[in-house]
């Protein structure tokens, strides 16, 4: 007979967290999701397979993108018990081996344990080769399996897995455990539900001998077995739920060691619930509620001794702990943390388990990572060059001058080049275009005082004087404001003086007007004004 099998290639969505003997995990969990990370550190005279002291691993699709692990520094390997792997995909004698790293051909295993050291980066780890699996196939098929190799596991028609469909090889060996096919006919379908039921047991399949538990709801009193077995795919026939015609008191509730009853001076009926409390000294274990059932009350909680313990520390952003990774801590215990590379850490380094919870954890602090288009958009460079990628730390300054032809507003203070990383955000500051304004209007029996000039800079201004025999009538002196002159940015003139106007860009003076009809003379509350119009016209 021969089957045919489609393989199928799944995400893996989760990764088991391995054994780490010499070292220590950031993180109690022990599955981690798609593409999390898990720090882990390596205890005095081991290292990762890095070479560092802390190391992370990713869970990838096809299992960790490199399996924790802290190896000493110098691998001890009896040379007469152990044979070495030496690159190539075989193994090579002892003598060989030996000889191939340049330790000579003979090194005997003495009885006083005189053991050869070897650097552990040449060796390779390989797991013990699959058997086959009854109804069913695993891809790919190879001679020998490294470490970090994943296996596919697929079942024939008519049968299903149980266990894991993927597997890879660890240090330690497989994991998880290779599954089995079984035959879809010793599995029964989901439990039937009957009305005004509930199914108490929930698991993923049933196979033959399989147990659900149902329980009718409120006001319902059961009628058959209220267990239900899978026996050759089918189900033994469940129970029935039938209505109560009469409300059935229940007795008082019942005593429990350590603890009361929170009662009230009344018949408890279906449906009704109560409390219990403990004594000082212990707690509830389980629901703290028992309910009256037609006539019986649900099974009571127990109080047991507290013991003040702490859970495992809290995560926090950006960083990790690190110590002895428990489930529980008592009183008294610490762990510390530490923050990723340039983030800074505030508050505490050390937390303390106190009865039951920890003291305040610290903060990481992020840095903040200089963003050259907003260093380009706002006309500013750095006052001092740096190289590569930028960071700078919370709390570090940072100098801007503005670029060459650029200046501060009026408005903004010199300080302002000078900004803060705060808890990773810059507030970058602004620089304008250094504006320029041609030369001063022309009055008419009066000039400025001081040479003209073809362009002004930005806040520049001139001052005017009359011609012999001719007096001034307004002010002497005038301002360049955006790429305008303006006589003191005034909104009103008194009768008498003077105001110059200038067409706006991409205008012209009419062609009926001159040079001499855009300075205009206050006249009893009124202006004449002059007339521009627009090029292209």
């Amino acid at each position: 007979m021969y089957f045919f099998f489609l393989i199928f290639f799944f995400i893996k969505e989760s990764c088991l967290v391995p054994d780490l003997h010499h070292g220590h995990y950031s993180t109690t969990q022990r599955i981690l999701k798609l593409n999390e990370t898990v720090m882990y550190e390596c205890d005095e005279g081991y290292h990762t397979r890095g070479g560092n002291t802390i190391e992370k691993a990713v869970c990838r699709t096809y299992g960790w993108s490199l399996t924790p692990n802290c190896t000493s520094m110098l691998l001890s390997l009896c040379v007469t018990l152990l044979p070495i792997r030496v690159g190539s995909n075989k193994y090579l004698g002892v003598s060989s081996s030996l000889n191939s790293l340049g330790f000579g051909t003979h090194v005997p295993c003495l009885a006083s344990a005189a053991w050869l050291r070897v650097n552990p980066s040449i060796i390779k780890l390989t797991c013990f080769l699959l058997s086959e699996i009854e109804h069913g196939n695993f891809y790919p098929r190879k001679k020998s399996y490294e470490e970090g190799d994943v296996v596919q596991f697929l079942c024939q028609k008519n049968y299903s897995l149980n266990g894991s469909d993927l597997i890879q090889c660890y240090d330690f060996g497989w994991y998880p455990e290779p599954p089995i096919c079984e035959d879809r006919r010793n599995k029964c379908p989901p439990p039937p539900q009957p009305p005004n039921a509930n199914i108490l047991t929930d698991l993923r399949t049933y196979h033959n001998g399989a147990k659900v538990h149902l329980a009718c709801q409120l006001n319902f009193t059961m009628r058959g077995s209220e267990e239900i077995q899978c026996e050759n795919g089918k189900w033994t026939s469940p129970p029935s739920c039938i209505e109560a015609k009469e409300k059935i008191p229940c007795d008082q509730p019942p005593p429990i060691e350590k603890g009361t009853a929170i009662t009230e001076d009344k018949m408890y009926y279906t449906g009704d619930t109560i409390r219990y409390s403990c004594d000082h000294g212990y707690r509830i274990n389980g629901s703290n509620e028992i309910t009256c059932k037609m006539g019986k009350w649900t099974s009571p909680p127990k109080c047991i001794e507290t013991r003040e313990t702490c859970p495992s520390p809290p995560a926090i952003k950006n960083g990790a702990s690190f110590g002895p990774l428990l489930t529980n801590y008592t009183t008294g215990s610490s762990v510390k943390y530490r923050c990723h590379r340039y983030h800074i850490l505030e508050g505490p380094e050390t937390v303390h388990c106190v009865q039951g919870k920890w003291t305040a954890q610290p903060t990481c602090l992020e840095p903040c990572t200089l963003n050259v288009d907003d260093v380009s958009n706002n006309n500013i460079e750095m006052k001092w060059r740096l190289e590569g990628e930028l960071f700078f730390l919370h709390g570090e300054t940072i100098d801007f001058v503005c670029k060459q032809g650029y200046y501060l507003s009026s408005s903004s203070r010199q300080s302002q080049l000078t900004v803060q990383c705060t808890h990773g955000k810059i507030i970058y500051p602004t620089c304008i275009m250094k504006e320029k304004c041609g030369s001063p209007p022309i009055i008419k029996n009066g000039d400025v005082i001081d040479p003209r000039l073809t362009e002004y800079e930005s806040d520049s201004s001139v001052e005017y004087t009359c011609f012999d025999h001719h007096f001034l009538q307004g002010s002497n002196r005038i301002n360049h404001v955006s790429f305008l002159w303006s006589f003191d940015d005034k909104s009103y003139f008194f009768h008498g003086e003077y105001i110059e106007f200038l067409c706006k860009e991409n205008h012209y003076g009419a062609p009926s007007t001159s040079v001499f009809d855009f300075r205009i003379q206050c006249s009893r509350g009124q202006l004449t004004y002059p007339r521009c119009v627009e090029r292209g016209r």
